[in-house]
């Protein structure tokens, strides 16, 4: 790591304000020394339980070999996701633990991130489905004969695998490592040919990825406990919401650990040149 030198004093025909990024400047070694330490343990915990979990739930729905119904289609799907996504984790934390410096070359970089970023669009359209399962089941159990059979549930889970990989498709063509001299390292970072680009994925993230799919969650659970409200079903009902947030909350943890991810070489690349 570079070394850090401590502001010179202002002269005393100058203001005495330090400049705009001097304070996080000469704080951000010891915050991010924290960093290195403790997120990586964080995301081998986060990884430890996914892989025991989505193996459990996993094992559950194939090793009887059965034929599937619908929900259970669904939610091996889901794990099957949240297996991938998990699998992916301990690259990030030894990154991390690294201090960014990527070890795994240019094609991992592509790969490893490709694939978690897939995953996340993957893992919220899952649940969304999953909720216009239970919406269509308990809502209009009769007519519900017609959308949930097993063939539909398949092809729906194909589609949504397409379109998460589509989705990441920048992904893979816009990673790549970036060396940063002042630094010694070698970083795998996003690099966007233009500003619009940036714009484009904070949309993709926040509104394809986040918004709309809460959006109907929200209106699918909503009409499902206003229908079952006063019958015995709402309190199982309740009990699988939270099961809801949990996935959805996901989401604001990958945005942030590849928000840590992209703006750290950055950040750090600007306080070693001053």
């Amino acid at each position: 790591m570079a070394s850090w030198t401590p502001l010179e004093l202002q002269s005393s025909n100058q203001s005495q304000l330090s400049p705009p990024n001097a304070t996080s400047c000469d704080n951000a070694p010891e915050a991010w020394d924290l960093l290195h330490r403790v997120l990586p343990v964080f995301i081998i915990t986060i990884c430890s339980f996914g892989l025991l979990g989505n193996l459990f739930v996993l094992s559950v729905f194939l090793l009887p070999r059965r034929r599937l119904n619908v929900a259970e289609i669904y939610l091996a799907n889901l794990a099957a996701s949240d297996l991938v996504f998990v699998l992916g984790l301990p690259f990030w934390a030894e990154n991390i633990w690294n201090e960014f410096n990527w070890p795994f070359g240019a094609l991992l970089c592509r790969v490893v991130n490709g694939v978690i970023k897939a995953n996340l669009f993957i893992s919220i359209f899952l649940v969304v489905a999953i909720s216009q399962d239970r919406y269509h089941a308990l809502v209009h159990p009769m007519a519900s004969r017609r959308w949930r059979r097993r063939r539909q549930a398949q092809a729906t889970c194909v589609l949504i695998w397409a379109v998460g990989g589509l989705l990441s498709v920048p992904t893979f063509l816009l990673r790549s490592i970036k060396a940063v001299p002042d630094l010694n390292v070698s970083a795998c970072v996003l690099q966007f040919p233009h500003e619009a680009w940036h714009f484009a994925r904070i949309v993709e993230l926040n509104v394809l990825g986040f918004l709309l799919p809460l959006a109907a969650i929200v209106f699918f659970n909503c009409h499902i406990l206003a229908n079952l409200r006063g019958r015995e079903e709402v309190s199982r009902t309740r009990c699988l919401n939270p099961v809801i947030y949990v996935f959805v909350g996901r989401f604001w943890l990958i945005k942030i650990l590849s928000g840590v991810c992209d703006k750290q070489s950055h950040i750090q690349e600007e306080c070693a040149g001053q």
